[in-house]
């Protein structure tokens, strides 16, 4: 509510004299069971509801100076129980999660924590949250623990953690414009206010806000606020504007939104809207609470009404706020001039309410929660909220979640009596796995007695795990040429952070490192991280993993890597899959989002990933890259008031360098052009800034003539004040508004560089006749920026052999039986080598130990010869050969180079091995094939084999007499009929029998 001013407070002394002996009027299925008006004259605001452990229900009433908590459990006896000051404001917003209140105020103070966990005896602030001064509206996702804030009037949306109750954490910052919002499974409805919409968010993650649909509204108002439908597949919206409909809406599919139904209350102002079962539940300002039937979605009635004030209405005045969640079917309802009034309607009962679900773990580690691994006995308690009593009551669950083995499904409750709290006397049994996720598992829950069923329900069980998530990760160059960018040809290290998101601590975790990428050798594929408590964030700072980029890799070639982590529980690891993806080279594209807001970055990071770019994305929380030479275009995104940036010179510097050795520049700003200080860079764009505006831009269009030709959208950017712009010297308009005739964005070709300037924001852009996919499409085009794409596939590199042979002497093999291309002839093929451990194309070992290799271009016959290097290397020397194909693409191999002692000198222990050996595989892990080396030293029956997880034999690789020698042996990942397995953890077994007797079992790392 923000059209409230002195004069709404003149209405009501006006009112309330005129008015005050009038009675509130009623439908006759709605009841006045208690109203309370203990702080008047002072005004009052929201309301909202709690229902304790014990049954008991609360009133938390919005006062114009603080929250009064009011016991409402006996109606006839309602007593206020606790008042909690607050700072003054005629604005509140009160939530509840677990046993606390959280309250908000535009005036100051950042957001009340409230403990209620000791009423009736008393409630306390424990803390407050300072990480936003003011806010209107809040809402709080209970089963995700996500609290969602309007930042204050006309500001987006704050995600806000609840993991820690007591200490709430920001995690991002969405939208256009918030009123108030709605959240469910990590969906977000946001009533986008004077913006005349509302928009639909997934925050899956909830760092990353998704944008899935924005709704106009037709001939909207002021949008007001949005519940969601039980089911999930309706959406009813106010729009707290004189004579404008409450409306529903199908949003089951977000990208096809259907207006079904409308109604207009008496008095024609509507507040807040909220939706329990087959009603919603709307406070009015002159009409007090309205109930809407909503079981025809295409046509909406009205189904009862409570009339709190006094008067006809017309304003802002009466009811604020309801809450109609109270199991007993008492309805809230908060008046801004009389206070709060209880209601009863038949419609809001829920006949039973699980209480509380009481768990014994005695059997694991005792701290009365379902943990992975343990046998849990859990009892049950019910509220019976009719007249009705029944004897010789039980209960049954079941469950399909494959997770949970319920070993005692049945309890026994005895006599349910009416309007009591009744607890099981027996309790369920069930049995958790040790891999169970962190989730809820829902039961079927069912009250029966000897005549048959009396209710059933779905019974939630929080199931605590851990749950590995890549958090962050950065990549630092390592050895290279010092720019800090890992480039082809250099080793990096990955410093990698892993957030424990499960409600259990993870033990001893660890995480291998993999590519099928083959541009990229890991050197260092292991890493620690110890154990990661509930909620915490760990690094692997102690153990980097370590990569290296092929020389001949592109530029900007995003490398796809996978982190396997795993965390150990109760001796045995559970793994965790957790691809990422690291740029070798310069991106595309460089977008630098300095917009308080961000409204256009993540809108441009979608599009170029769609359209196959790559880029770098930097907001105001990094530095800004000081060297973009290699990138094809950057896009500054400065925002609009109040959240814009202000370009300063050394910032402008850093662009104009760019431009000067041949780049692209797109800038868009609300007042960058005429109202802030030009720096060097606007110089560059050719753009005479005239005036600051007005807040008068609407629908723009682009210019004929040029590559914005018969493009038009509509426009909702954070703010319309935005510059108005002409062309200077050979610079061309390319959009203008079209009411008033203004220009809004100027192109420049000058030749050497070429740019953009807006006054607009690119996300404010509403489709027309054409997409912002199409226009972004066309600003790349003038720039002369496309993803090229490869017209035919990489070449393929077969097993290459060992390279084998004594020092002093050569090897020589030809490589091209060892390529495949589809496209090209193998003489087409350009190799390339390099060594792990690289130095000017050798690997040295000593003074006078070396390797050096040789590839003729024409024959592509490899030569290796060696000096002295068996010494120091009597293990072999990794080799990695690339095979490059006339558009590119490469594919590698890497093998061994393993130089024996030349004659006359004797190996140690000779050439035979001295005992079985059963060696690791490599690589490891690997997809999609590795080699297992293994010894014998005598002759001997050899069987050498592969299991599953499950101790499933899944592979022979060899069963017969073998002779005394070092052998290797390669698995293809496939089982005995050709079939591919799947990921995850395999072990190799070699038995062997000769002279003596030798078993030896390893594990190896399968990855998809």
């Amino acid at each position: 509510m923000h059209f409230i001013g002195l004069i709404r407070n003149v209405l009501i002394f006006i009112s309330l004299t005129i008015f005050g002996i009038i009675q509130a009027q009623s439908s006759p299925n709605v009841t006045l069971l208690a109203h309370i008006n203990n702080y008047s004259p002072t005004d009052y605001n929201d309301c909202w509801g709690y229902t304790a452990p014990d049954g008991r229900e609360y009133a938390l009433l919005g006062v114009e100076n603080g929250t009064s908590i009011l016991d409402i459990t006996d109606t006839d006896n309602v007593y206020e129980v606790t008042f909690i000051s607050s700072a003054n404001s005629i604005w509140k917003d009160i939530k509840t999660y677990q046993h606390y209140a959280y309250v908000v105020t535009e005036s100051s103070g950042g957001m009340q924590i409230i403990d209620l966990s000791n009423l009736p005896a008393s409630a306390s602030v424990v803390a407050t949250y300072a990480g936003f001064s003011t806010s209107h509206n809040i809402y709080i996702d209970e089963a995700n623990a996500m609290l969602y804030a309007e930042g204050s009037f006309n500001e987006p949306v704050r995600a806000i953690s609840l993991a820690d109750p007591l200490n709430p954490v920001q995690t991002s910052f969405f939208g256009i414009e918030c009123h108030d919002m709605y959240a469910r499974d990590n969906i977000v409805y946001v009533a986008e206010g004077g913006q005349g919409s509302f928009a639909i968010y997934d925050l899956t993650d909830n760092q990353n806000p998704v944008l899935l649909k924005r709704q106009f509204v037709p001939n909207g108002g002021y949008v007001h606020n949005a519940w969601l439908s039980d089911d999930g597949n309706y959406l009813l919206t106010t729009e707290e504007t004189s004579g404008k409909t409450i409306k529903y809406w199908d949003v089951g599919n977000p990208n096809a939104i259907t207006l079904l139904s409308e109604y207009l209350g008496p008095d024609g102002l509507a507040h807040n809207a909220h939706i329990k079962g087959d009603y919603g539940y709307v406070s009015h300002y002159g009409d007090g609470l309205e109930i809407i039937d909503l079981t025809d979605p295409t046509n909406i009635s009205r189904a009862g009404w409570y009339d709190t004030y006094p008067g006809a209405g017309g304003s802002f005045v009466g009811a604020w706020g309801a809450f109609p969640f109270f199991a007993s079917g008492k309805v809230l309802i908060s008046d801004i001039s009389t206070g709060l009034y209880v209601v009863f309607f038949e419609g809001a009962v829920e006949s039973y309410l699980l209480q509380d679900i009481m768990i014994d773990d005695s059997q694991g580690n005792g701290n009365n929660q379902a943990d992975f691994g343990e046998s849990v006995d859990f009892t049950v308690s019910v509220l019976n909220n009719t007249p009705d009593s029944f004897t010789g009551v039980w209960a049954t669950i079941q469950t399909s979640d494959p997770s949970v083995t319920v070993q005692t499904d049945s309890a026994w409750f005895g006599d349910f009596n009416a309007n009591t709290v009744t607890f099981a006397r027996t309790a369920f049994s069930i049995d958790i796995s040790v891999d169970a996720s962190d989730h809820s598992v829902s039961f079927d829950f069912v009250l029966q007695n000897s005549a048959g069923v009396i209710w059933q329900s779905p019974l939630p069980l929080a199931i605590h795990a851990p749950n590995l998530e890549l958090f962050d990760f950065t990549v630092t160059e390592l050895s290279g040429n010092g720019n800090n960018s890992f480039d082809p040809g250099e080793s990096a290290e990955i410093f990698v952070k892993l957030k424990n998101s499960g409600s259990a601590s993870a033990g001893d975790v660890s995480a291998l490192l993999g590519t099928n990428d083959a541009y990229i050798n890991i050197t260092q594929m292991q890493s620690t991280f110890g154990m990661i408590g509930a909620g915490q964030v760990r690094s692997n700072g102690a153990s980097k993993f370590v990569i290296e980029a092929s020389p001949v890799t592109p530029s900007g070639h995003p490398a796809e890597l996978v982190l396997t982590a795993s965390e150990v529980r109760n001796g045995q690891p559970v793994y965790y899959s957790l691809p990422f993806t690291v740029i070798v080279g310069k991106p595309d594209i460089y977008i630098w989002d300095v917009d308080g807001n961000h409204s256009t970055g993540p809108v441009l990071q979608s599009l170029l990933s769609s359209a196959g770019l790559t880029f770098t994305y930097q907001d105001q929380s990094g530095l800004l890259a000081q060297d973009l030479t290699g990138y094809k275009a950057a896009f500054i995104c400065l925002g609009t008031y109040s959240n814009n940036h202000v370009l300063t010179g050394q910032e402008a510097q850093v662009f104009v360098n760019y431009l000067n050795t041949g780049g692209n520049v797109y800038m868009e700003g609300g007042d960058t052009w005429a109202y802030d200080g030009a720096t060097n860079l606007h110089t560059m764009f050719n753009i005479n800034g005239i005036t600051d505006g007005s807040g008068d831009l609407g629908n723009i269009a682009g210019i004929p003539g040029t590559f914005t030709e018969n493009m038009i959208f509509s426009y909702s950017g954070d703010n319309n004040f935005i510059d108005h712009l002409s062309a200077l010297g050979n610079a061309f308009a390319i959009f203008k508004n079209q009411s008033p005739d203004y220009f809004t964005a100027i192109a420049n070709d000058a030749g050497t560089y070429r740019t953009i300037g807006a006054s607009f924001e690119f996300a404010g852009l509403h489709d027309g006749n054409t997409a912002t996919a199409t226009l972004l499409d066309s600003i790349l085009a003038f720039f002369e920026v496309g993803a090229a794409p490869p017209s035919n596939t990489p070449p393929q590199v077969l097993d290459l052999p060992e390279f084998r042979f004594a020092s002093g002497e050569q090897f020589v093999m030809d490589l091209d039986g060892f390529v495949t291309d589809a496209e090209s002839d193998t003489g087409e093929i350009n190799w390339e080598y390099y060594f792990p451990n690289k130095n000017n194309g050798k690997h040295n070992f000593g003074k006078n130990d070396s390797i050096t290799i040789s590839i003729d271009s024409i024959s592509h016959r490899i030569t290796v010869a060696a000096v002295g290097a068996y010494h120091n290397e009597p293990n072999g020397v990794p080799v990695v050969l690339v095979a490059v194909d006339p558009q590119g693409l490469a594919d590698r191999d890497t093998t061994q180079i393993t130089v024996l002692a030349p004659t006359g000198i004797e190996d140690d222990g000779g050439e035979l091995p001295a005992d079985f050996a059963l060696k690791q595989n490599y690589p490891n892990p690997f997809n999609p094939q590795t080699r297992i080396p293994f010894s014998v030293p005598e002759s001997a029956e050899v069987r050498l084999e592969v299991f599953n997880m499950l101790g499933q034999k899944v592979r022979v690789l060899v069963d017969g007499q073998r002779p005394a020698g070092s052998y290797e042996m390669v698995w293809d990942g496939r089982d005995e009929q050709g079939g591919v397995l799947p990921s995850g953890i395999y072990f190799y077994r070699l038995a062997a029998r000769g002279d003596r007797k030798y078993v030896a079992v390893r594990t190896m790392l399968l990855m998809k």
